[in-house]
């Protein structure tokens, strides 16, 4: 069941990707599939330490820092950033390509995946 599992999360995972970067009606489904997937994971995280295990989350590399707060937060503040995606494209469903803003836009977005995807890392730094 769990190697189901994961298989399935890939490919949801993948799909999220897919589904974004097409036309509004294809990432409206993107953001919906988006904002149910790290819903599913922040429960997990909360079962999780909830539990008391002490186990670390792999969810974007090989960090050993145990499942925590912090986690749920970074869940919680890419749900809120998935969220104001599915705001954004239901307020303008056909949204401009200009090629400043769209290039700022990715800009932004590549540089925040960064840090979010290292932000245990960055912590762990700055607790020495």
């Amino acid at each position: 069941m769990v190697r189901r599992l994961s298989q399935v999360t890939v490919f949801s995972e993948a799909a999220v990707v897919l589904l974004l970067i097409g036309p509004a009606e294809t990432a409206t489904i993107g953001f919906l599939l988006s904002s149910t997937l790290l819903l599913i994971f922040t429960g997990a995280l909360l079962i999780v330490i909830r539990r008391g295990h002490r186990r670390s989350c792999r969810c974007f590399g090989t960090s050993a820092t145990p499942v925590g707060p912090l986690q749920v937060a970074r869940n919680l503040v890419l749900l809120a950033m998935s969220l104001a995606g599915l705001m954004a494209i239901a307020s303008e469903p056909t949204p401009s390509l200009d090629s400043a803003p769209l290039t700022m836009t990715i800009a932004a977005g590549a540089i925040l995946g960064v840090l979010i995807a290292s932000i245990d890392e960055i912590i762990e730094v700055f607790r020495v």
